[in-house]
């Protein structure tokens, strides 16, 4: 492990963003709290992430997944939902209403 991956880990743990937690064998695990975005249209296609891109390269890597953000155990999931639609999704802002499963 890198230094810069371990920096980051030590933020993620000090922000309560992940926990570590040992194992009964004295493994570590990380232990992350992620919000998922469940996006359905009306016809029933679901919105998902096909892809991530290195920023520095230009390179995609496949990677099909809904679209996640990492939070902490305290925060309200509405204000998670907020902070993935401001950030990652921004250009679905103004087209995504939250409602429970199964509206």
């Amino acid at each position: 492990v890198n230094l810069s991956n371990q920096m980051s880990l030590y933020d993620e743990v000090l922000e309560r963003k992940s926990q570590l937690r040992l194992t009964s064998d004295g493994e570590a695990h990380r232990i992350v709290h992620l919000l998922a975005l469940h996006v359905v249209r009306e016809d029933g296609y679901i919105f998902s992430q096909m892809g991530t891109m290195d920023v520095s390269n230009g390179q995609i890597t496949p990677d099909c997944n809904l679209p996640v953000m990492k939070h902490t155990p305290l925060e309200d999931p509405s204000e998670v939902f907020d902070r993935l639609l401001s950030t990652k999704l921004r250009a679905l802002k103004d087209c995504v209403t939250l409602s429970e499963e199964g509206s």
